[in-house]
């Protein structure tokens, strides 16, 4: 009794630990600065943003994938959301990329496709806060201290 109880705690562990989103703690980085970075980086353009702005989604965007994928129909795209969390200093930064499929006859418009939901993609979601770390990084060094400080 004791093995499936354990074999069941385990099991719940195991999938309260899997998570789709990727995040990165901006460490002494200005909300402004971070809103900045993140615009500058969804090069695929931003579609919408929350109402208190903490969250930024992008237009959907072509994702590359295998020839046979293609030569069988199928079509993907990709939307990013970036979340910005927390009230001060330090804040999180979370990127999800979903990546959604549909089925295409052949010389068919996808402009009127119904997609569904395929996975996440954890690998661009990873590069896509590296780039905006480093956006940030970037920024940040190429500020002069005394003449950007404004005392009132």
């Amino acid at each position: 009794m004791t093995k499936y109880f354990i074999f069941w705690a385990l099991l719940l562990f195991i999938s309260a630990c899997s998570s789709n989103t990727q995040s990165i703690t901006a460490n002494n980085f200005a909300l402004t600065s971070i809103f900045a970075a993140i615009e500058n980086e969804m090069t695929m353009g931003i579609q919408g943003y929350s109402e208190n702005h903490r969250e930024f989604y992008s237009r959907y965007f072509l994702v590359k994938q295998d020839e046979q994928a293609r030569e069988r129909g199928y079509r993907e795209r990709g939307q990013a959301k970036v979340y910005v969390l927390g009230d001060s200093r330090p804040y999180n930064i979370e990127a999800v990329v979903t990546i959604e499929r549909t089925v295409l006859a052949k010389n068919a418009s996808s402009n009127n496709a119904e997609y569904s939901f395929e996975r996440h993609d954890k690998r661009l979601a990873k590069k896509l806060l590296t780039n905006i770390m480093n956006t940030l990084e970037r920024r940040d060094r190429s500020q002069n201290l005394i003449d950007d400080f404004k005392p009132f």
